[in-house]
This record gives C-alpha cells, structure tokens and sequence, in this order.
C-alpha cells in the first residue's frame, strides 16, 4: 500500500469541508428549509467521519503511521468540528457558550501541541478521552442540523461532548506539562 495514502484521505477530509457547508447553508436559508439539502449536508458530514477512522485505520494496519499524519489528523478533526459548530451558532441550532468552550478547547490543545512539539520535538498522539471527544461529536452533530430538533435539544445532547472535551483537555494538560 502507498504510504501516502491515508495522509491523501485526510487531506480529502478537510478539502471536502466546503462542499459540507455550501450544502448546509444553502439548505437553511431556503424558505422553507430544504430538508434534502440537510440530508446530504449530513450524509456528507456522515462520509467525513468515517474517514476519520478509516485513515487512522489503513495507518495502523499497514505501519504507516508518519508525523504528519498525526499533526494533518486532528487538523482536519477540528476544521470539520469548528465548521458544524459555526453553522450551528450562526442559525441558532446550539448555544455559542457550548460551541465556545468545544472551540477554546481545540485552539488549547492545538497550540499545547505545537509548543510541545517545539520544546519536546515529538507530536501528542489523541487521548482516548479526546477520541471519545471526537466520537460522541461525530454521533451528535448530525442530529442537530435537523430543523425539527430544537435548539434545547441540540444543548442537551452536546453536554457529553462538552464533558468530555473539558476532561480530555485537563488530562492533556497533566500528561505533558
């Protein structure tokens, strides 16, 4: 297998991520909403995270984890992850509070990451407490583009993400200072 391959599949990841928002945005600002925007704004997000795992997958079964791949990983984890959250907030689907803390948290770990890496010259790999950050956003996010869920709805339901990014963060924090 090539070595670049699941480098090129992350790279697809974050080259695909406008595709996502051109669908969403559209869809909400028809009027009505356009339910088959949504659905294939959410199938396209759906395919995003799936390759999240699939990269990670082809790496690890073929030994070829590389640097890059580490640092590109999270990268277009947290591109994918700030485009759902800013759509969210801009059509009032989730609290900017929630979306804020989820946000801060990536800018932290992003930048703990580069200054380790600066002073230590070795890459963080993903917590498990960060991967399952990650898992229960992917799970959760889809569900609130819908426009029959309620924004109440959509802030309950990313508490867990929200928990788990705060302990993922701190437990970062520990690990490596």
């Amino acid at each position: 297998m090539n070595k670049n391959i699941p480098n090129l599949i992350t790279i697809s990841r974050i080259a695909l991520i406008p595709l996502f928002l051109y669908f969403i945005i559209v869809s909400y600002n028809c009027n009505p909403t356009n339910l088959l925007g949504i659905i294939i704004s959410i199938f396209i997000f759906i395919i995003l995270a799936v390759t999240d795992k699939i990269d990670g997958l082809l790496a690890r079964k073929y030994n070829i984890v590389s640097e890059l791949g580490k640092f590109l990983d999270p990268m277009a984890d947290k591109c994918l992850m700030i485009a759902g959250l800013g759509v969210l907030v801009f059509y009032n689907r989730l609290s900017w509070i929630i979306a804020g803390v989820l946000v801060l948290r990536e800018v932290f770990i992003t930048i703990y990451r580069l200054l380790y890496v600066k002073r230590k010259a070795k890459i963080i790999a993903a917590g498990n407490l960060g991967k399952a950050k990650q898992v229960s956003f992917f799970i959760i996010c889809p569900i609130t583009f819908l426009p029959f869920v309620s924004t109440l709805i959509n802030n309950i339901l990313f508490l867990p993400v929200v928990a788990f990014s705060v302990c993922s963060a701190i437990g970062y924090y520990v690990r490596y200072r």
